[in-house]
């Protein structure tokens, strides 16, 4: 399935990578703001297209018609709940351990607490809080 959105006139190339953070205040009243607002929160997303289409926006000078498609990503989950084709609910995670090798995974930068699905298992993260967490590729559900 394509998805279609816009963005901002110069992040608009192919194979650009970013992370859908959400609608802005700014955006409360603008009339195409369905177009930009269609996205998964916290999802991670790659233009693959762009197409012949600009308005104009506040936030950007202008905006573009883009489709992109979602990206996998990791994310460490209780060993447990580590099964692909699988719906995981997961929450902020409140490690401050940030001097761990699995920190990036832990506690993505852009992550959204919520429901995700998991496509691949991977191996057994080292905790040094002894908690027993696999390394998982997933998206938004």
């Amino acid at each position: 399935m394509t998805l279609v959105t816009l963005i901002g006139r110069l992040n608009a190339t192919e194979g650009y990578e970013f992370v859908y953070s959400g609608p802005t205040p700014d955006c409360k009243n603008c009339k195409i703001k369905n177009a930009c607002m269609n996205l998964d929160e916290g999802q991670m997303y790659r233009v693959t297209a762009i197409r012949d289409v600009e308005h104009k926006c506040k936030l950007h000078d202008d905006v573009v018609v883009v489709e992109v498609e979602r990206i996998p990503f990791d994310l460490s989950v209780d060993v447990r709940n580590a099964e692909a084709d699988t719906i995981v609910t997961r929450e902020e995670n409140a490690c401050e351990r940030i001097d761990c090798d699995n920190h990036p995974i832990c506690r993505p930068r852009f992550f959204v607490p919520g429901k995700y699905r998991v496509l691949t298992v991977g191996d057994q993260l080292v905790c040094p809080k002894d908690l027993e967490l696999k390394r998982v590729s997933v998206e938004k559900a």
